[in-house]
């Protein structure tokens, strides 16, 4: 026998010593570090990202080194001395490092925000003057999805001064002050920050009606427009944060662990003719074993069209589904019961991409659907002949007359494009756990975007009312999209409520990777008439996308695709059909640029093969195109704003030195050729087209001069509960610490709708920023009549209330209260934001309607150097300027805007799921490659604000109208122009990967071909 048998059969005397503190015990030696420190110790600020020590959330210093802890076995820990996050700092005592993070919000959700400081620790413990390269070699196994790395990098560079400062003695705590702002102590490189507030031209002056100022200038703001120190900041960097698996140790006895099983191989479309569970029910520590005869209530659920089931019954559609799931004292138990389960399929034709769902003989995978509408065809059908049965959905659009739009052109450019599907990968993985509480209510933790969808889909699921299920929010590692459908709160929830006891469920990477949505593959047939002084005048597309085998927001991203397929240009002329079809792979659902990416893709590409053709300047195209104040979409909608387009264009210009670009092309290298390309983009905010869209907020103002704001939505690491609470406390002139949020919980927030659309600061913040203006009027009126004083001199700021320009004393917030209850005026106020009021239905036949408002603006522009004989892409430089109309946290702005750009890295060049046979084979971060610190690009960020009618001010929050989506919308069409520069010659489908690109350059048009979806 090995001594490793003989260990693990043995047992190891185990002897650590974490965090200062001696840990003895008896263990398996195989055992991972990781779990000793998250289940035995409650060490919970490491994190579980992958499992395979890929992503570096679970990074421990062990022995002065920076460890994996999720692939370190017990056995070789033995002696060691171990670090968590816990135990270098506290919100009393930070570390530099933490406090870094804090100044840069170099963390956003959080998740990998401990990993990413264990592993700065020990570099700078090391060299405490490290340079950017060496921050990156240090960082490069530590991933992060949210914050793009600059911020990161930042962070680490500026801790190392703060560590001499506090040697010295003369460093004071940021502590969780979140009036402090982060902007007052930034070390990077200014230049890499530029406010445009300078309001429309007219005359060669400047029209300064709604304007916000100078650059630093707040308008007369005291906390909005300021870079504060995000609300979850400290919990974020001391590994405090609790997310979805970070379950409570009240729930931890007793609890049951949930595994679900699921179809493989030729069974993914399949009629069920049998299930067996008898042998699974039969092994010791199994509390049961469920199928959909279990199902109390309806087995369905969805967004809009219920068309998903929750355990299968007579079909599977895709190696998402659920047939069965286990639940027993353990997870091992579970797994081993899981295998037992016998299922006796059929397996049927498989539809693995739009062509073959399109073709003749396609087996249908959906009949009639509860909920669906019907699918009709007026203008277009496909490749000369309707095939409706695997289509969802199709959007038409029509302006003026096509052909006679292409008979007045000089030159008609027509390319194919397609698209990939592309993974969310937030680094928390899903899980979820729930209970049934004192009052028999079922409560649910779970990742989520949407609580209030979640609970419609688990109360339907258990035929319980609404009120009998409450969604819990906590902290979440990320979203874009991905959690605005439901996962697993359905099977906790049905197995807790079924069994009285707490039921957790945690997925590793993989069944993530092979459950949860993806981005809709696009296929994108263009055709453009222009003359040849550069104006469009035809514009026709076909675009056909992979909704997956169920609808979630299939029809709507394809809508989306739609509406912005011509880019933001004016064409007179314009013929769009856009397809939603049903495949047998994994649901197809929101994710970060919603349709709009593809569009981008599309339309940019094809703006530079028109310059092309005509032998004009890329920009100057887009400038004699561009859609402005007067000028009309594709749906006949006026742009009634200022010129944020062409501002957007010209200051990226500008900043990236677009016109003197050649002086900058010749390269040492002669195997490397350098590109620049842009990417200008527009992007509808919120839900558009008369859709509901709506946000609800409650404030109140309590005795004690401190204010609490409820409201139910998410923050997965873009900020919205610092944005709302700074909006909150701007209304009530209070300090940002006497402001407390509750968000994310179906029992006491009011329903703003999904975190999603980019939506939440203009629809949530309006709603806010109402509601605390009514109570904020009450406040006038009581400290006037305590000032004696007119309502209209009175200022609120600080937590007091003064007459503006007099000695009067201040008056206290508790006063005011007290003055409010005694003149009877409520402290409480709720506020409905209706966004949809702002925008109208489209007409079903041709488009035509008020489709989007607000719209952001943006525009990128990137240089890279391609290798030409290893075709690996290197982004250099990116310059990105977009329009927010108002920057209410512009670090945390400018942290979306760097984020959306890693995003769009990797949708341009490396990422992509590799669906085989409809199975995605890129499970983990060994083999789907995300955006790494080490790819960081320089970046140039420029924020242009503007509201120069006031409409959007009084509409939402001061003018702000969200940028979560845009800057990655924008970031994949400039880094494939660029390519396309470099090269001379254009790849037409993404990602661009190193093979590809190689293929382009030996002329291999079947390896690169885009038509790779045949109807025939």
């Amino acid at each position: 026998m090995s001594s490793t048998l003989r260990a693990v059969e043995e047992g190891l005397q185990l002897a650590i010593h974490v965090n200062g503190t001696l840990v003895e015990r008896e263990v398996d030696p195989q055992r991972m570090l990781l779990r000793l420190l998250r289940d035995d110790l409650r060490l919970l600020g490491t994190k579980n990202g992958c499992d395979i020590g890929q992503c570096g959330s679970c990074t421990v210093i062990a022995n002065g080194k920076a460890i994996r802890s999720c692939i370190t076995p017990l056995e070789k820990c033995q002696g060691a001395v171990i670090e968590t996050i816990e135990g270098i700092g506290t919100p009393e005592d930070l570390h530099p490092l933490q406090e870094s993070f804090l100044i840069h919000q170099g963390s956003q959700c959080g998740f990998c925000t401990p990993g990413q400081i264990m592993s700065a620790k020990v570099l700078l413990e090391k060299n405490p003057n490290p340079t950017v390269e060496d921050v990156k070699r240090a960082l490069t196994g530590n991933l992060c999805r949210c914050t793009g790395y600059q911020q990161i990098l930042e962070s680490v560079l500026d801790a190392a001064r703060i560590q001499r400062e506090r040697k010295a003695g003369r460093w004071q705590h940021v502590l969780a002050n979140y009036n402090r702002p982060a902007v007052d102590h930034l070390m990077f490189d200014r230049s890499r920050l530029e406010f445009i507030r300078s309001e429309v031209q007219k005359g060669g002056e400047v029209d300064g009606r709604g304007g916000f100022g100078p650059a630093g200038d707040l308008g007369g703001f005291n906390v909005v427009g300021t870079s504060v120190i995000r609300a979850d900041g400290v919990n974020n960097v001391t590994g405090r944060s609790k997310f979805s698996d970070d379950v409570d140790e009240r729930f931890m006895e007793g609890m049951l662990e949930l595994v679900i099983v699921r179809p493989t191989g030729e069974n993914i479309h399949a009629d069920i003719l049998n299930i067996d569970t008898s042998a699974a029910e039969a092994v010791p520590g199994v509390a049961a074993v469920f199928t959909h005869k279990d199902i109390p209530g309806e087995n369905a659920y969805g967004l809009g069209i219920r068309d998903n089931v929750v355990l299968c019954d007579t079909r599977t559609r895709s190696c998402a589904d659920a047939v069965a799931m286990v639940v027993a004292e353990r997870r091992d138990i579970a797994e081993q019961a899981a295998a037992l389960v016998r299922v006796d399929y059929r397996p049927l034709p498989l539809v693995a991409n739009p062509g073959e769902a399109l073709a003749p003989d396609a087996p249908e995978i959906h009949g009639d659907v509860q909920g669906t509408k019907k699918w009709t065809v007026s203008h277009a059908d496909i490749a000369g002949e309707t095939r409706r049965k695997n289509i969802l959905g199709h959007t038409p659009i029509r302006k003026g007359d096509i052909e006679r739009g292409f008979a007045e052109a000089d030159v008609i450019v027509e390319r194919t494009y397609q698209t990939q599907g592309q993974d969310h990968v937030p680094m928390e993985p899903e899980c979820g756990m729930a209970y049934v509480d004192d009052q028999g209510v079922l409560v649910i933790r779970a990742p989520s975007q949407h609580v209030y969808m979640a609970r419609l889909n688990v109360a339907r699921a258990l035929g319980l009312e609404n009120h009998q299920v409450r969604i819990l929010g906590a902290s979440v590692g990320g979203g874009f999209g991905k959690r605005d459908d439901t996962y697993a709160q359905l099977y906790v929830g049905l197995a807790a409520w079924l069994l009285k006891r707490p039921v957790r469920t945690s997925w590793s990477r993989e069944e993530c990777a092979l459950v949860t949505s993806k981005r809709h593959s696009h296929l994108l047939r263009l055709k453009v008439g222009v003359t040849k002084e550069g104006k469009l005048t035809a514009w026709e597309a076909e675009v056909i996308g992979d909704t997956g085998a169920y609808a979630s927001w299939g029809q709507n991203v394809l809508k989306k695709s739609a509406l912005t397929c011509t880019g933001p240009y004016e064409v007179p002329n314009v013929k769009i059909d856009t397809f939603a079809v049903y495949t047998n792979t994994p649901l197809r659902g929101a994710i970060r640029g919603f349709g709009t990416m593809q569009s981008a893709l599309a339309h940019e590409s094809h703006m530079d093969e028109i310059a092309k053709a005509i032998g004009m300047d890329p920009l100057e195209l887009r400038r004699r195109n561009a859609l402005c104040r007067g000028k009309r979409t594709a749906t006949r909608q006026a742009i009634t704003d200022s010129a944020a387009s062409l501002r957007c264009l010209e200051a990226c210009a500008k900043a990236f030195d677009w016109e003197h670009r050649e002086t900058r092309r010749q390269v040492d290298d002669p195997l490397i050729r350098r590109g620049f390309g842009i990417g200008n983009i527009w992007y509808p905010i919120g839900f558009g087209s008369g859709i509901p869209d709506q946000g609800n907020a409650i404030a109140e103002l309590f005795p004690d001069g401190t204010a609490h704001g409820w409201m139910g939505t998410t923050d997965y690491g873009q900020g919205s509960n610092t944005i709302f609470r700074q909006i909150l406390a701007e209304e009530l002139g209070l300090p940002m610490e006497r402001v407390e949020l509750t968000t994310a919980d179906t029992f006491s927030a009011p329903n703003c709708g999904s975190t999603s659309a980019t939506r939440q600061t203009y629809v949530t913040g309006g709603a806010i920023k109402h509601a605390g203006r009514l109570i904020r009027e009450r406040m006038l009126k009581a400290a006037a009549s305590l000032l004696e004083a007119s309502p209209d001199d009175v200022t609120l700021k600080n937590g007091f209330a003064f007459v503006r320009g007099t000695s009067k004393p201040k008056i206290p917030a508790t006063e005011i209260v007290r003055a409010m209850e005694e003149q009877g005026l409520a402290r409480r106020a709720q506020y409905l934001f209706r966004a949809e009021r702002f925008t109208s239905k489209t007409d079903p036949e041709t488009g035509a309607g008020v489709a989007m408002n607000p719209i952001a603006w943006g525009c990128q522009m990137a240089e890279v150097e391609v290798n030409i004989k290893t075709g690996r892409v290197k982004v250099t430089r990116m310059v990105a300027a977009h329009y927010v109309g108002r920057a209410l946290n512009p670090q945390s702005v400018r942290g979306q805007i760097v984020g959306g750009i890693s995003f769009g890295w990797g949708f341009a060049l490396s990422e992509d799921p590799l669906f085989a046979r409809g199975i995605p084979q890129a499970r983990n971060f060994d083999k789907y490659r995300t955006m790494r610190i080490k790819d960081l690009p320089e970046i140039t960020t420029i924020i242009v604000e503007a509201d120069d009618d006031g409409v959007q001010r009084e509409r939402g929050a001061y003018g702000a109208i969200g940028i979560g989506e845009p800057p990655t919308v924008a970031a994949g069409p400039a880094i494939v122009n660029a390519i396309a520069d470099a090269l001379g010659k254009r790849l037409c489908i993404t990602p661009q990967t190193p093979e590809r690109i190689k293929a382009l350059l030996r002329g291999d048009e079947a390896a690169i071909d885009p038509k790779v979806w045949k109807y025939a």
